[in-house]
């Protein structure tokens, strides 16, 4: 058999789990870290200087499913009636949990719309017509899709996952706000 001279993790967090579940030393373990395409996601002013006009555009990208947060998501954003906002759901998602997020958010009309999976060059275009990237997960690794986002000039409102926090640890802005569960 094969020895394996050295794991590769995403994260801190990723590598603090695999040491304590494999018992595996620090030194076995290295951190690479994510990247994304920045030909692909970058910041256009052009496509912000609607901000002060027509609804605020949010966007949320991922799996449509529970462990994601989009059926309480959708609930949440039901219960604004005064707020002039559509949010567009990226993702696709399988069984009785895509079919719950489907029906609420087609619950809503003309505030949700609803993308299906996009190649990453539209996914891109989204993001930089999108004011508010949203992220409501119950579990995460390292979500490469806050760090897209943020290079596409959005504001974040994720949940404060371990993975969250370390992608964002460091940005000193008002363009983040991290929920505690």
């Amino acid at each position: 058999m094969r020895k394996i001279d050295r794991i590769l993790c995403l994260s801190n967090h990723q590598k603090a789990q695999v040491q304590e579940i494999h018992s595996v030393g620090p030194g076995e373990i290295k951190v690479v870290g994510a990247g994304f395409d920045e030909s692909r996601f970058f910041f256009s002013p052009e496509s912000h200087a609607k901000i002060d006009k027509g609804p605020v555009e949010i966007v949320y990208a991922g799996k449509l499913s529970r462990a994601k947060g989009v059926p309480w998501l959708l609930k949440s954003l039901q219960r604004i009636t005064e707020s002039n906002f559509r949010l567009h759901l990226a993702g696709s998602g399988s069984g009785m949990e895509k079919d719950e997020c489907v029906a609420l958010a087609k619950s809503m009309g003309e505030r949700v719309v609803l993308h299906g999976a996009l190649p990453h060059d539209k996914l891109a275009d989204l993001m930089r017509k999108s004011h508010l990237f949203i992220l409501p997960s119950f579990f995460e690794g390292l979500p490469l899709v806050i760090m897209e986002a943020l290079a596409s000039g959005c504001r974040i409102l994720s949940t404060a996952l371990p993975g969250t926090r370390e992608i964002l640890s460091e940005v000193q802005s008002d363009m983040v706000h991290l929920m505690e569960l």
